[in-house]
């Protein structure tokens, strides 16, 4: 079973090449654009990690690790 990465960026699509590297590593990577979509994620399904950016706008990075 691959472990479960929940990475949380509002540059995720900047970061594609990271979550490409990822899969062929054997994680499999979800990724959100924001903090809200986060805890939604969240609320259905538990991850292995998760990689959060703390600087987005509206919900940050640390309000969503509250």
């Amino acid at each position: 079973m691959a472990y479960q990465i929940l990475w949380v960026d509002d540059n995720i699509e900047e970061l594609r090449s990271h979550l490409m590297y990822l899969g062929e590593k054997g994680y499999e990577v979800q990724g959100v654009t924001n903090g809200t979509d986060a805890l939604a994620v969240l609320n259905e399904r538990n991850f292995d990690a998760i990689l959060l950016d703390e600087m987005m706008p509206g919900m940050g990075g640390l309000e969503t690790l509250e």
